[in-house]
């Protein structure tokens, strides 16, 4: 079986993976399929010079659904939301409570609220070394990857857009943002502005 590439849609990575396995279980082939998170790969067998690899990220995935994400950005509503304060005496008691919180929140729009809420504090110190360094305090160093990053992307669309729509997010979330490509995220982020400076410029028309 001679098969470089496999992508099959619509479906989980374990429901791949339980595909692939059958397959080679067919044609006996003995090789077992390794799954992680993002991906499913059959093992090579170094004793053969056929290979069968199977690689399927998140970031293909959330690419297809990029338009859905853009829908996200179109949503408005007449509710003023308000994000909740983040209690501390000083910069870094802050970044510290909302990385705790960041920790425990599971529902993703509110998680989103959070992320927005960090990339604000990270953002008054210019996203610096010494910035980066107080969020690594609160994460393993491979969280923190994720979380520096997602604050980042979750700070720039939001800022671009207007807070207020973070509130209306149905289908964006600071994992989406994370593992998006860099080109989806380009497009999104465009996006975001250029609905941001039209909600402003509408508002500057209805106040003259």
């Amino acid at each position: 079986m001679n098969v470089e590439k496999i992508i099959l849609e619509n479906m989980s990575i374990e429901e791949i993976a339980d595909v692939l396995q059958q397959k080679l279980s067919q044609e006996e082939d003995k090789r077992l399929v390794i799954t992680t998170s993002e991906k499913v790969i059959i093992e090579e067998n170094k004793k053969k010079n056929n290979q069968l690899t199977f690689i399927i990220t998140r970031a293909q995935r959330i690419g297809e659904k990029l338009q859905l994400y853009l829908e996200d950005l179109q949503r408005n509503s007449s509710i003023i939301h308000s994000f909740p304060e983040i209690y501390g005496d000083t910069w870094e008691s802050k970044v510290a409570r909302i990385c705790s919180i960041i920790k425990q929140e599971r529902i993703p729009n509110l998680k989103l609220q959070r992320f927005y809420q960090l990339g604000t504090l990270l953002n008054e110190k210019s996203w610096t070394k010494s910035a980066r360094t107080e969020v690594m305090k609160h994460f393993s160093t491979h969280k923190y990857r994720e979380v520096w990053k997602s604050a980042y992307r979750t700070y720039q669309i939001y800022f671009a857009r207007g807070s207020q729509n973070i509130f209306e997010a149905q289908k964006i979330s600071p994992f989406v943002l994370f593992k998006m490509y860099d080109d989806d995220f380009k497009i999104l982020l465009k996006e975001a502005e250029v609905l941001g400076l039209q909600e402003l410029y509408e508002v500057s028309q209805e106040l003259n």
